[in-house]
């Protein structure tokens, strides 16, 4: 069932008086005010929390915005490039968050450094206990999701990495040496063999030239070579 809260906790830290991040555009009605945009979610909430369907399958939701306003937690999404997946990184995040100083919500700017290591994958998250949203209830938590960037070479699959190389169909169907690149900027070469009538291309497998599994372990580079016709 949805929580009415889940709104007004996206909504409140950018719209609060004491919030500088207000910023028209981004809100569903885009013709607010900052102030009536504050008056207008803190109206929906109590609207939403008395009405007779919330309330039957919420009974234990207080009639007062204190306590529909539990601590929160914010999740943030860290774009990174294979490579620097590959070798870990670290990334800096700025993010706005509501504090409660003095009986007061205020909306401030946190600064916090996410490493990378480079055993992480795309999806995963990294959970910073107490760097959420805070209210005189206590703080919630900062949840950093991994989102690793399309590459223009390498497929991601598990630990181990796969490139589809097309190579000019005269070394395909009678063979040849071409060049591939690794992750690590490494180039190593592959013989290529004549392909017959049934065997249109070639799966060569580089052990341990993929991405680190852990420690210093490491999965494959899968390479398939398929011919392709040069333009005239």
């Amino acid at each position: 069932m949805y929580f009415p809260g889940q709104g007004y906790q996206n909504l409140a830290p950018y719209c609060h008086p004491n919030s500088t991040l207000y910023a028209a555009y981004t809100f569903p009605i885009g013709n607010l005010t900052q102030q009536q945009y504050w008056h207008a979610i803190n109206e929906a909430v109590v609207v939403l929390i008395e009405s007779p369907s919330v309330a039957n399958g919420n009974q234990w939701i207080a009639r007062n915005l204190e306590t529909l306003r539990p601590t929160s937690d914010i999740t943030i999404t860290v774009a990174v490039d294979l490579e620097e997946m590959f070798t870990g990184t670290q990334k800096t995040l700025t993010y706005p968050r509501m504090r409660y100083i003095d009986g007061r919500s205020l909306t401030q700017m946190e600064t916090v450094i996410v490493t990378i290591m480079p055993h992480m994958r795309h999806g995963m998250s990294l959970l910073f206990r107490g760097l959420g949203h805070e209210n005189e209830l206590g703080q919630g938590n900062l949840v950093v999701v991994l989102h690793v960037n399309p590459h223009p070479i390498f497929t991601v699959s598990g630990n181990d990495l796969l490139h589809k190389m097309a190579v000019p169909l005269s070394i395909a169907m009678l063979g040849g040496e071409v060049r591939v690149q690794t992750i690590d900027s490494q180039w190593l070469t592959i013989l290529v063999q004549p392909a017959s009538q049934s065997a249109q291309r070639q799966v060569i497998r580089f052990e341990g030239q993929g991405l680190y599994a852990s420690g210093d372990v490491r999965g494959d580079m899968i390479v398939t070579i398929t011919g392709t016709r040069s333009r005239p």
